[in-house]
């Protein structure tokens, strides 16, 4: 139900509010909404973004308000409780500088406080300059503290909450993307950078930044930003610093705070153009006894038996440990020796191993649990990582049954995410993953190094929390000194899409020159590959925002996912495509388990019948709701199908935020429910599936593989003859080579230079997966018949035997065998290969009709002597079909893309009262008769 995940927030209000809305109930009428539109300061066109429906909570607070404020503050300072939290807060580091923090903080407009691990500086420095403004009776002026993360953003608000002896949402609040903990009365809220970002953008997109007359902005009573954890250096954190140095002259009192466990304090310092007052606290660590690589193996005595039988000592300086490969043996026979040091010691504390991915956590959980299984000993192993649930997570902070050692197996995210309390020792491998964004191949690439230095020390200082703490390097100091200082930034190795797209809707023009000026350019190839996806997408005109993109700016999901949700309000599929879009976003409702993968696989089929991985994730979000609505049993129903109760309720909430947008954006009906006229009109496909998937073409082109199936094969029955169907290892997938384009669009290409297409391989976690598809070896075959003498590549040939035109299989398939001419995937990955994930099969027509340019030349290929390929995609793919036949589809196409661009000109749900008259009906008829073909 829209709206459901609300009502729990309108409660706590009513409770605050009720008996001074029945004392003061205001006037009886009031005017009528505003719909004045939002006028995009960059555009070439007319088309307005009509916030309708939505007006700015102003924060000016009324003088009771402010009373309220200073009557809650008096009362709770003179409380036993408040005395007690503040006894206990006087004991960390950070009190003992709060003098120096809040004069230091109070004269210059930009500061830098960095604090140990344990020094109260996430927490006590906004509580600092609170207890200032109420010492000055300033009872206005709000703070506002940034957190990279949604779980340090809620766990700090509660954590000041409590100590502030206050509920949550009054006096101190929190806001998350679907979620705001906050009220008119919130002094300091507790915000995730990204919805920061979107307040700013708001405010920027509109020209308040300029304008003397918009008073009523969120930045009204805003003193002070503190942003915590820059030296992560995340896209987000990275574009608010610029943002914030922009903006700081137009907010002469505004003060900025920058807050970091570990960082270089002169890069800070060029940044902004001026020297940084810098504080640093000091932590409340106890002493850390450090064992290197030597070290451990001489304490060890440790060594192994080769497959020869011969008994091997490994040396520290070895090629395969310089190499940072693991060895899991020594890791749990480590973990062994420290567990007996521990109990002689009486010392019941936990040990926490640093290992970089998933598939390395669970070798090290099976090689420990059968090494102390053989010794006798007791252990209670447990996984750490963001693929866990919520629940999962928290058995990291229960304590162990007595005699049981607590053995935490993590990736970087006990770094800084995650604190656990009674971590004793540290073994760190050194060892992470990080994503990079490879422009060439126009994907993502997972890759394991070494890690920073400053990583290394975060993962030292969890051992010595709540003692003396031991951490032990599989690496030698040599190795450490050849690391890097401070990790990669994100804005370096990352797809910058959604920043082009902001900054574009921000009304800067020169978007490269905008975010070269920040702590670390960006990669001049991202830019340009951003860019060039924008335009492929529709979102960019020559080098302006379209109507589509200046809708897409408002969305808080990637420019594709937003490109969904308004082709499924003119196609009338919304209820589906609010669904897709919000599993793009929180990631797919099924448990992630690999011991059950193979069933989890099964019940993905039956949800996803023949319309492929991402339109089953739908469905079974789909029929848990419907049951949720008739007030069926779906705990039941969750477990038997290996969903996740917690991800069920983020795509819940994520899909009532979007409809929220939409409204105010004039797509959906302010009066949008169920049982209304507006919801039939605007979900009259949602059981249109090949509508569905056309739609789903026209979001993520051109993310779409070409399916190229083997010959047809048949075999003789007494009705005749039957076709077989294809062998799935023969069948080849090939995306746009994006070389190839480049080259065509430079006019450098030469004949044999780069091939059109690249092969992908779909991903084993698809449903359209099969045994038979894992072939790991070269194609031999193929390679032979595409080499000359000489061995180079003969790419007439290799063009011939691609067959790029499509031609689906002639059989009476089932309904997991895959039967279209082309499949899009919402993501691509490479490891040993170029993988596809999250596949939607789809047809010849639906890719023509929302895919990327269409032409039709006949004469080049005539004169060459050659056959027309007849019509040619995107310069790469080719359709062959009858003259007539892409006269026809470009002219409809034409028609459509007309349509599409009326409807984003005037959302015809701006005004309530019409239900799309204005629509040609005819042709969208035509449309969804056709892709249903």
């Amino acid at each position: 139900m829209v709206g459901e995940c609300m009502i729990f927030s309108i409660m706590e209000w009513l409770e605050e509010n009720i008996a001074r809305i029945i004392k003061d109930p205001g006037q009886l009428v009031t005017g009528s909404i505003s719909r004045k539109p939002l006028q995009s300061k960059n555009t070439n066109t007319s088309t307005t973004i009509s916030k309708a429906g939505s007006s700015r909570r102003t924060n000016t607070l009324s003088k009771r308000e402010i009373d309220e404020i200073k009557s809650s503050h008096i009362k709770r300072a003179s409380s036993s409780e408040l005395q007690s939290s503040i006894k206990k807060r006087s004991k960390l580091p950070a009190w003992e500088k709060q003098q120096e923090l809040v004069s230091i903080i109070n004269s210059n407009k930009v500061t830098l406080i960095t604090g140990e691990t344990g020094s109260g500086k996430s927490t006590q420095c906004v509580q600092f300059i609170l207890d200032h403004l109420n010492s000055q009776e300033d009872f206005q002026t709000n703070i506002v503290c940034t957190q990279p993360r949604r779980i340090s953003t809620i766990g700090l608000a509660e954590r000041v909450s409590e100590e502030r002896v206050d509920r949550l949402g009054n006096e101190t609040g929190y806001i998350i993307r679907g979620e705001n903990k906050t009220n008119s009365k919130t002094r300091i809220s507790f915000v995730t950078t990204g919805v920061l970002l979107r307040m700013l953008q708001s405010f920027l997109a509109s020209g308040a930044d300029n304008s003397s007359t918009n008073k009523s902005t969120v930045f009204d009573n805003l003193g002070y930003i503190f942003i915590d954890e820059v030296h992560e250096r995340s896209v987000d954190g990275d574009f608010l610093l610029i943002i914030l140095k922009k903006i700081s002259s137009s907010f002469k009192n505004l003060k900025i705070v920058l807050m970091s466990a570990t960082i270089d304090p002169e890069k800070f310092m060029n940044f902004f153009n001026s020297p940084l007052k810098h504080v640093h606290i000091e932590g409340r660590t106890f002493p850390i006894k450090d064992y290197y690589l030597d070290d451990i193996l001489q304490e060890l005595d440790y060594s192994f038996e080769t497959y020869d039988g011969e008994i091997v000592k490994p040396s520290a300086d070895s090629h395969f440990f310089k190499s940072g490969s693991l060895n899991y043996d020594l890791i749990a026979r480590l973990a062994l020796h420290i567990d007996e040091k521990l109990n002689k010691e009486n010392n019941t504390g936990s040990i926490l191993i640093f290992l970089p991915g998933i598939m390395e956590i669970n070798q090290c959980l099976r090689t420990i649990n059968k090494l102390f299984d053989q010794e006798g000993k007791q252990v209670m192993s447990l996984p750490l990582h963001s693929a866990l649930t919520s629940n999962e997570q928290r058995r990291v902070f229960k304590f162990p049954p007595k005699n049981t050692r607590k053995i935490v197996i993590s990736t970087n995210v006990a770094e800084t995410s995650i604190t656990i309390p009674d971590c004793v020792v540290v073994i760190d491998t050194g060892r992470s993953k990080t994503m990079f964004f490879d422009t060439k191949l126009n994907t993502t690439k997972l890759i394991e190094n070494w890690c920073s230095q400053a990583e290394i020390g975060q993962r030292r200082g969890r051992s010595g929390r709540i003692t003396n703490g031991n951490c032990y390097h599989l690496y030698t100091k040599e190795t450490v000194e050849s690391m890097l200082l401070q990790p990669i930034p994100e804005i370096k190795r990352t797809r910058l899409e959604n920043l082009y797209l902001i900054v574009k809707a921000m009304g800067i023009n020169k978007v490269e020159e905008f975010l070269n000026s920040g702590l670390d350019a960006p990669d001049q190839s991202s830019l340009v590959k951003s860019k060039k996806f924008l335009h492929d997408l529709g979102a960019l005109i020559d080098d302006s925002l379209s109507s589509l993109g200046k809708y897409l700016s408002y969305l808080p999901t990637d420019p594709q996912s937003g490109k969904l949700l308004i082709l499924g309000c003119i196609f009338g599929c919304l209820d589906i495509c609010l669904t897709l879009a919000a599993i793009s976003s929180t990631g797919s409702p099924f448990i992630n388990s690999f011991d059950e993968r193979d069933k989890i696989k099964q019940v993905q089929r039956t949800f996803a019948e023949s319309n492929g991985d991402f339109i089953g994730m739908a469905n079974a979000f789909t029929t848990y709701q419907e049951m949720k609505d008739n007030g069926a049993n779906t705990k039941k129903f969750l477990s038997s199908n290996y969903l996740s109760y917690t991800t069920m309720n983020e795509i819940s909430s994520t899909r009532s935020q979007y409809v929220s947008l939409l409204m105010d954006l004039g797509f959906v009906p302010l009066h949008y429910k169920r049982s209304g006229e507006q919801y039939q009109q605007l979900n009259r496909n949602c059981k249109n599936y090949p509508m569905i998937r056309s739609i789903i073409t026209g979001a993520f082109y051109p993310q779409v593989a070409r399916v190229q199936f083997p010959d047809p094969k048949f075999f003789k029955s007494a009705q005749g003859s039957v076709a077989i169907d294809p062998d799935a290892k023969k069948i080849r997938f090939w995306v746009r080579n994006e070389q190839y384009i480049e080259q065509l669009q430079s006019e450098k290409m030469t004949e044999n230079e780069q091939l059109p297409a690249s092969r992908v391989f779909i991903h084993p976690s698809s449903v359209i997966f099969n045994d038979s598809n894992s072939d790991f070896t070269v194609d031999e075959e193929f390679l032979s018949k595409i080499s000359n003498e000489d061995g180079s590549i003969d790419y007439q040939q290799a063009r011939e035997l691609m067959n790029l035109k499509p031609q689906a299989p002639k059989s009476s398939a089932s309904a997991q065998t895959l039967r279209s001419s082309f499949v899009v995937f919402r993501s691509s990955h490479h490891t040993s290969k170029l993988y596809v994930r999250d596949i939607t099969p789809t047809s010849t027509f639906a890719t023509l009709l929302f895919g990327g340019d269409i032409n039709y030349n006949l004469t080049v290929d005539i004169m060459r002597g050659q056959t027309s390929p007849g019509i040619v995609l995107d310069s790469w793919l080719p359709i062959r079909t009858w003259c007539k036949n892409g006269v026809l589809i470009k002219r409809l196409r034409k028609l459509l893309d007309g349509l599409i661009e009326d409807k984003l000109s005037n959302p015809h749900y701006i005004d309530t009262e019409d239900l799309g008259a204005n629509i040609d009906e005819d042709i969208f008829q035509i449309v969804e008769k056709v892709v249903c073909l």
